[in-house]
């Protein structure tokens, strides 16, 4: 029989017991909370950044499915893809520096993840571009990118030399300088995307150092209180914004006047084949390369956390990017002109028509889960029958 003693001790132990219990699970509770709210915090910034390659993938289907047009000199159509390619491979440049890594591996990872697809549709292509298209070979294949695999090689080439890019002091004025220097030389080709790889070179080093930038930023502004708050009221980014792009509205429509305006915001050819002078030259390709830092900074800055139709376009954007080349190219080099329907690209009404339906649809269909399985299932077997593992 228990004496008075001994049920309170055992009372006593109980309470220990449970008290522990409690404290077991409050703690599990907390750390389960805790662990939620940083994944959900992650997944927001995941969310963001697929948001900005969606709104990127979205521009880029626009500016192609509008090019029939453009080319066909209708004015407005010209100025309106000017003004887009200011923004879009801006923001995938910014993108892709901000998630890249240097890291032992990270040459290894370049060259799977990009040089071989670039390897892959290359192929691919030539044989579209012959069989298809009627159009011959190309003299230079894969030296000299076919049509928008451009980016892909330029991408290559940065992820290869950022660890010595990393070295170099004061590399984001040095890379714009030499931007501004390399369209000096005429070389004639866009030989492994080199024109394109410079032009775009500083807003992948913004994305890459964008962290130490921000706080350096976020330090420098601290002690002006009504500009520091100025920079953090997105009201007040977005107004900032509207005010650039009616800047860059302009300065796109007045390029227009120049014969070879788009090549000038892509960063393609050289000053001399634009026929422009240095002076212009110079001017003009400055603005445009910090033109596209202002905007891949002042998107990402308004772009939303939360999961939005631009998510799953980002999410499958290389897909989508890789798979949309074939249909636009097939109008533009088989319907723009001789065509029963060449009328539509001489339209400026009809062409808003046909690339309203045009861009949801192609966006659509290529951002489907299934579609991005087999593609990168189809990029796996080019991929095992040339690497050992």
């Amino acid at each position: 029989m228990e004496t008075s003693e001994d049920m309170n001790e055992d009372n006593s132990s109980s309470k220990n017991f449970n008290l522990e219990k409690l404290k077991k699970c409050f703690l599990s509770f907390f750390s389960f909370y805790k662990t939620n709210q940083n994944q959900t915090t992650n997944n927001k910034r995941v969310a963001k950044y697929d948001n900005l390659k969606g709104l990127a993938i979205l521009i880029v289907i626009f500016v192609h499915v509008i090019s029939p047009s453009r080319e066909n000199g209708v004015d407005i159509y010209v100025t309106l893809a000017n003004f887009l390619c200011i923004f879009a491979m801006p923001i995938f440049f910014f993108v892709g520096g901000y998630f890249s890594k240097i890291s032992e591996d990270s040459g290894i990872k370049a060259f799977k993840n990009i040089f071989i697809p670039y390897i892959l549709f290359t192929i691919i292509w030539l044989f579209f571009n012959y069989f298809v298209l009627g159009r011959a070979f190309h003299r230079y294949p894969f030296v000299v990118p076919a049509y928008a695999l451009w980016f892909l090689i330029s991408l290559f080439t940065i992820r290869l030399i950022l660890p010595i890019l990393d070295k170099i002091k004061h590399i984001l004025p040095i890379s714009i300088l030499a931007l501004l220097l390399i369209g000096l030389l005429p070389i004639p080709d866009d030989f492994f995307g080199y024109a394109r790889t410079f032009g775009y070179l500083p807003v992948f080093l913004v994305g890459y150092y964008y962290n130490d930038y921000k706080k350096t930023f976020n330090e420098k502004i601290a002690k002006y209180s009504n500009l520091s708050s100025l920079f953090r009221n997105k009201i007040s980014v977005f107004i900032m914004l509207i005010l650039f792009i009616i800047i860059m509205w302009i300065f796109s429509d007045s390029v227009t006047y120049f014969e070879s305006s788009y090549e000038l915001v892509q960063f393609v050819s050289s000053y001399e084949t634009m026929d422009l002078t240095i002076e212009i030259g110079i001017i003009s390709r400055f603005i445009a390369v910090i033109s596209g830092i202002i905007a891949a900074l002042f998107v990402n800055k308004l772009m939303t956390n939360k999961v939005t139709f631009l998510t799953k376009l980002g999410v499958n954007s290389f897909t989508i990017y890789i798979l949309h080349l074939y249909i636009v190219r097939f109008v533009f080099v088989k319907l723009r002109v001789d065509s029963p329907v060449e009328f539509i690209f001489n339209d400026p009404l009809l062409t808003g028509i046909y690339t309203i339906i045009m861009v949801p649809l192609i966006s659509y269909i290529f951002s489907r889960d299934f579609i991005t399985k087999k593609f990168n299932s189809f990029i796996k077997i080019f991929e095992k029958a040339i690497m050992h593992r």
